[in-house]
């Protein structure tokens, strides 16, 4: 991208994490009419329902003008412009006049001219290199060539781009004594407010049949962002439904999200419960009061109750056996 000045009007194509952050920093800015292009029902759609409303909700208010179940027909150049064609799913069309098209439907893999034909390496047919677990190629032609980053077909981040480049650089000096572990990878979405993720959602539970509770708190019902006049947010966190309530994942917008997310993350690499953290003393009044309510709502012992909160605190349960998958 190269823009000398802010478009007047722009259209995002492709409603994911890139296209989301994109459309908040024009809007953030309110010098551009931003138009994100969204073909499914919802933004970030591998992401829960609430959390995706909790985005497009925010996203609205900052004057983001969200196009669902829309796709685009054509895109041609007029003058100093640009006409765009949208086609919906409900049959209709509109026509819409923009500065400039930021395409954000993804990244390819750039593969070309490194002669990985030569020993033996076919990319996947997404473009990407199929690793092992210790980030060697899956390809017995070519066993001492190791891939990190982009390129390796898991999740796009410097994180893990870093993790894996090290994990290589040990494993050639065999120095290895652990194994890579992405249950615990943590995602920041720079969205306004950011929004951090971690293990499963919902949506991946069911999708793997299981059984699941999960408990949702309101950022408006934390005293250090009341003070901060900072209210805009939640930590949703999720755990077994077997007994043993192993903690499978969380998600947390608003102040600080960033940092709340690690503790959660490294129980998560422990295979922790809600037992080894249900006591932890928080300091007070902080932005990580907001987790230790989270889990006490599980136990019923949180300050405040779902009953007479029920739109900024809720408990819900899922069994595979209610549902199809």
């Amino acid at each position: 991208m190269n823009l000398k000045k802010f478009p007047e009007r722009l259209l995002i194509i492709g409603s994911g994490i890139i296209g989301c952050e994109f459309a908040t920093i024009f809007s953030n800015y309110h010098q551009t009419e931003v138009h994100l292009l969204d073909r499914q029902h919802r933004v970030i759609p591998y992401e829960d329902k609430d959390v995706s409303q909790f985005v497009s909700d925010n996203l609205e208010k900052n004057g983001v003008i969200i196009h669902q179940t829309a796709s685009l027909r054509s895109i041609e150049k007029t003058g100093d412009g640009l006409e765009v064609v949208l086609d919906y799913q409900d049959g209709h069309s509109m026509v819409l006049e923009v500065d400039v098209a930021l395409v954000s439907i993804g990244r390819v893999p750039n593969l070309e001219n490194l002669g990985l034909e030569n020993v033996g390496i076919t990319p996947t047919e997404r473009g990407f290199l199929n690793i092992n677990e210790e980030c060697a190629i899956n390809d017995f032609k070519a066993c001492n060539i190791f891939a990190a980053g982009d390129i390796s077909g898991f999740a796009q981040l410097y994180s893990i781009a870093e993790q894996q480049g090290r994990y290589i650089v040990e494993a050639l000096y065999g120095n290895l004594d652990y194994p890579l572990d992405y249950s615990n990878m943590a995602t920041l979405m720079f969205f306004k407010p950011a929004v951090a993720a971690v293990g499963l959602n919902e949506k991946a539970c069911r999708q793997k049949g299981i059984a699941y509770k999960v408990a949702t708190y309101s950022n408006s019902l934390v005293n250090r962002a009341i003070a901060m006049c900072n209210t805009t947010g939640f930590v949703k966190i999720i755990v077994t439904n077997d007994g043993k309530d192993r903690i499978l994942g969380m998600r947390a917008s608003g102040p600080q999200a960033s940092a709340l997310i690690t503790s959660i993350a490294y129980q998560i690499a422990q295979k922790g419960s809600l037992k080894d953290i249900r006591h932890n003393i928080h300091p007070h009044p902080s932005i990580s009061e907001g987790v230790q309510e989270c889990l006490r709502v599980f136990d019923e012992e949180s300050i405040f109750k779902p009953q007479a909160f029920p739109h900024l605190i809720k408990l819900e349960t899922w069994q595979p056996e209610k549902e199809k998958l």
